[in-house]
Formats: structure tokens, sequence, C-alpha cells
């Protein structure tokens, strides 16, 4: 008989415990997608290094371009769109009259790591990537197309989720 009053006693005070648990380990259901489209291209190293250095908007990806065999890099096109986990966000970028097509599916959430698949397709609809990703939430990823001898077209995913 008295264990039946301490089950009584104690249940009540374990579901508010599971409750506040099942909250902190909720699913982030929207996620902010950035891409940027960045044109690498050959130039003179004096006047790349100030391209690079003064574009605020690069400074986030800096170390990753200057890995790059191209002195000249600038943003040329930009979009940003909320994405639900789960669920492929369409985006449209100009490179010069040239347009590229890059969906982005954000997958998972682990942790600060979230899964992406990426599809990119070129001016002519051809394939340029398609891949999974494992990224860091709010990190940007550089990933680029092959290039010619004097330019490339380089892609910018940012994605953070809550």
């Amino acid at each position: 008989l008295s264990l039946g009053i301490v089950g009584n006693i104690c249940a009540p005070m374990l579901v508010p415990i599971a409750r506040a648990e099942d909250a902190s380990l909720r699913m982030p259901e929207n996620c902010l997608v950035n891409v940027r489209v960045i044109k690498g291209s050959r130039r003179t190293e004096d006047t790349a290094r100030r391209e690079l250095n003064s574009g605020a908007y690069l400074t986030d990806v800096k170390s990753q371009l200057e890995a790059i065999p191209f002195s000249s890099f600038r943003v040329v096109d930009s979009a940003e769109k909320k994405v639900k986990l789960g669920e492929t966000g369409d985006f449209t970028l100009v490179d010069s009259g040239n347009v590229h097509n890059l969906s982005i599916k954000p997958c998972t959430v682990s942790g600060e790591r979230i899964r992406l698949s990426v599809d990119w397709s070129g001016p002519a609809g051809e394939p340029l990537l398609s891949t999974k990703l494992g990224v860091i939430r709010g990190k940007t990823v550089v990933v680029g197309e092959d290039s010619t001898n004097d330019s490339s077209t380089i892609m910018c995913i940012r994605v953070d989720c809550s």
C-alpha cells in the first residue's frame, strides 16, 4: 500500500521534467539560407589584394578565397531566404547574364552541424554540383565550378537553423 502512494507522488513530478527535456531537444523548423555568387579571376596581385581586403562582404570567406588560384574576387549576386527543415529552397543567381540555379535542402540538424543537400546547375542547365554537405551552423562553405584559365564562378553557402 505504501508503494502505491510513493508511485502516485513521484509520477506527477517526473512528467514536467520530461516535458522540459523534450522542449530543449526540439528540432529546429526554419533555416535561414544565404547564398552568394563570387567571380574569381586573374589580375595583378596588388589590385587583387586591395579588392579582397576592401570587400566587407567577403571577409567571412577571405581565408578560403586566398587558397584559390585567383587574384581577384567580387560578389556578383546574392540571395537569402527562409527554408523549412526537410524542404528545398530554390535560388536563381545571375553572374554577368549567366543564370545559375541552386537548390539547397537542409536535411537534418544535430547540435551545431547541419546536413544539406546541394544541387547547382550552370547557365546551360548543366549539372555543376550535386552533393550532401555537413556544415557548422552559421559558417560559410565555399564551392566552385571548374575554372577556365582566366575565371571561375564560386558559390558561398551559409545556413543557420533555429
